[in-house]
């Protein structure tokens, strides 16, 4: 879902497309923690969306239906819920059976 359509349709801080531009561009909304000014960007499932100017916070979430929706959080909660730690490359091989 992309970032102008959380902004203005599930948070409701604005009333259009145009002021959700002129928000992202001044820096207002930090998404996992970083300004983002992309209003295209897609957001996913797990991602943070903060309001610093109004101490908000919120993640995004699929119900069991599969619909996204904001839960909103602490301050003290507003953290990515899963990061890669470490990635490991295995060989592997394909046997291929013997032909008579």
């Amino acid at each position: 879902m992309p970032l102008v359509m959380v902004i203005r349709d599930l948070l409701k801080l604005v009333d259009n497309a145009r002021e959700t531009k002129r928000v992202l561009y001044e820096g207002k909304v930090l998404l996992d923690g970083r300004i983002q000014k992309d209003y295209k960007l897609p957001v996913g499932i797990f991602d943070i969306i903060s309001v610093p100017l109004i101490n908000q916070h919120y993640r995004m979430m699929k119900d069991v239906r599969g619909r996204f929706y904001l839960s909103a959080i602490e301050a003290a909660d507003a953290k990515k819920l899963a990061r890669i730690e470490n990635k490991t490359t295995i060989k592997y091989f394909i046997v291929t059976p013997l032909i008579k």
